[in-house]
């Protein structure tokens, strides 16, 4: 009985388009930050892993150089 009270005031269905409207486009916005952030993301990732690479190489060459003097000692 209260769910049909309900849906039988005045605005009530005026009041579910609203909430149905909000609803979408609180999601569109959640979608497009996301998709957003994910380009940023990405590009980040990319930065991030050239930098891993090239300090990689670079603990490498230390390593060789410490053990090649390590054994001209």
């Amino acid at each position: 009985l209260g769910q049909e009270a309900v849906r039988d005031l005045p605005g009530a269905g005026q009041a579910w388009v609203i909430f149905t409207a909000c609803l979408i486009d609180q999601m569109r916005a959640g979608f497009e930050e996301s998709r957003a952030s994910y380009h940023l993301f990405s590009k980040r990732e990319e930065v991030l892993g050239c930098a891993t690479k090239h300090l990689c190489k670079s603990v490498q060459l230390s390593e060789i150089e410490l053990l090649s003097s390590a054994l001209a000692n």
